[in-house]
């Protein structure tokens, strides 16, 4: 049985959630403290070796006749999900941070307040050909590896 401390679900409240999900196989033992577990594809996107600490053993039942109904799957929230890149408007260099960043232009959000928003550069790694299109439209924008950064004290 998996423990699902770490893991956030779909669920409204951790509080009344499901506490562990299982019986999974595992299926080898990866150094002395972590085990790589064969896992369903409800719980895409989650990684699958897991510290021996989240891991019990299945009991199971005490009575052969009596078959508890199975839970559903657990749906796992995907952290990971990515947003695709309509277009570049612009590019900045951040004055606190001093980190490159983009005005993002998301597809499938228009007209809502998350159409467009100032990301890092590495929140745009996977939109090359946009990136290339923006810089040759803007040679003068900063980019990439052409980040100049002030040296005069503030």
């Amino acid at each position: 049985m998996l423990s699902l401390e770490n893991i956030k679900t779909k669920r409204p409240m951790k509080k009344l959630d499901v506490k562990q999900s299982g019986p999974y196989k595992v299926v080898r033992q990866v150094g002395s403290h972590a085990c790589k577990l064969e896992l369903p594809g409800t719980m895409a996107g989650i990684h699958d070796v897991f510290h021996v600490s989240l891991l019990r053993p299945y009991h199971p039942p005490m009575f052969p006749g009596q078959q508890a109904e199975p839970p559903g799957p657990v749906e796992v929230d995907n952290v990971g999900e990515s947003w695709e890149v309509k277009d570049i408007v612009d590019s900045r260099v951040n004055k606190r941070s001093g980190k490159l960043e983009y005005l993002v232009q998301w597809l499938g959000y228009e007209g809502s307040d998350d159409a467009v928003s100032w990301e890092p550069v590495e929140n745009v790694d996977g939109a090359n050909d946009i990136l290339a299109k923006f810089h040759e439209l803007h040679p003068g924008k900063p980019r990439k590896g052409r980040v100049v950064r002030s040296r005069a004290r503030k």
